[in-house]
């Protein structure tokens, strides 16, 4: 059993969608499927260049030799040609994605073995569901109903003699505006770090990036803390619901943990901290991760960048982690 924020994640249905990508990735790499996806490409290719060659040259034959008006049948040739370019231009870019995508779930699973951490891609509903409903501060965004979890890692950092149980993952949301024909849908993706100290924090209050109402609203309810950083005052904000975990604030942010603030702030801005009872959980802008450097396809190892940047994102979290719990020894 590993660790899920609100909810344990049963092993034997992980290893069972584990095993289900593995068997996708050993067909998509056989020699007979290899040589079928470069015949395909090769085709696509094919098309594409016959079709943009003999396109342009219909193009100019007709259209120097028959006026344009004189017949609607002047340029069906070229038509044709163009659209026969189209279909190996579209047929090369969705297998190229099809493959890609295919990858980036391999990717990630050998990611999570090389660490001995379980990985799920599935779209997981209801998680998010649970998490709107016990975390609202987080993932309580979006007002459509298409929402999910989804791209989770499961398991255990070191964090001194302690072994700390973690769950990362991507939030998709979707915010819709407007009426009638003048209905639009924005897509976004965040990515969380949700870490479980073995001591329990008796507290529930979110950090958040200052914003102007939030300076406004401060100075209506007298709710703004100001801690000994005249920085991190100017640039975060606490959201609390009584004054008990108003008073908890000082004691755990200290000196040290406003600078590790700070300085993650540098580096990966606009984000949000929910210290809550059992979990300490951070949200990010955009995918868990971006820009791979593995190309699957070309050879079957992780690129040391690739296994670098998650790493580093874990690692910068481990510091404000350790700060934290110090507070509840």
């Amino acid at each position: 059993m590993y660790w899920a924020l609100y909810g344990d994640q049963e092993e034997t249905e992980v290893f069972k969608e584990m095993a289900k990508v593995e068997e996708d990735w050993k067909k998509i790499t056989s020699e007979k499927e290899v040589q079928r996806r470069r015949k395909m490409m090769r085709i696509f290719s094919l098309c594409f260049v016959v079709g943009l060659v003999f396109g342009v040259i219909s193009t100019m034959l007709f259209s120097s030799v028959l006026p344009i008006n004189q017949s609607d049948w002047n340029l069906a040739p070229a038509i044709i040609f163009f659209v026969i370019m189209a279909i190996g231009l579209v047929g090369r870019s969705f297998t190229r994605s099809y493959y890609y995508s295919k990858s980036k779930d391999v990717l990630k699973l050998m990611l999570a073995k090389e660490n001995n951490w379980l990985y799920s891609s599935e779209k997981n509903v209801p998680q998010q569901q649970t998490l709107e409903k016990e975390l609202p501060e987080l993932f309580g965004k979006g007002n459509t109903s298409n929402k999910y979890i989804e791209d989770q890692f499961f398991g255990e950092i070191q964090i001194g003699k302690n072994k700390i149980p973690f769950n990362l993952g991507n939030f998709y949301y979707e915010v819709q505006s407007g009426h009638g024909k003048n209905q639009s849908t924005k897509s976004y993706y965040k990515n969380f770090f949700a870490f479980r100290p073995n001591n329990k924090l008796n507290a529930h209050f979110l950090v958040s990036p200052e914003r102007l109402l939030h300076k406004i609203g401060n100075m209506l309810t007298k709710k703004d803390v100001d801690l000994e950083s005249m920085e991190f005052n100017k640039k975060f904000v606490f959201s609390y619901k009584d004054e008990k975990n108003k008073a908890l604030i000082p004691r755990i942010f200290t000196p040290t943990l406003q600078l590790n603030f700070l300085e993650l702030e540098k580096k990966r801005n606009n984000f949000q901290s929910l210290i809550t009872n059992g979990a300490i959980v951070f949200m990010f802008d955009g995918f868990l991760l971006s820009f791979l450097k593995t190309n699957i396809l070309k050879e079957n190892k992780i690129s040391e960048a690739d296994t670098a940047q998650l790493k580093n994102k874990i690692d910068e979290l481990v510091v404000i982690i350790k700060e934290i719990t110090k507070s509840f020894d």
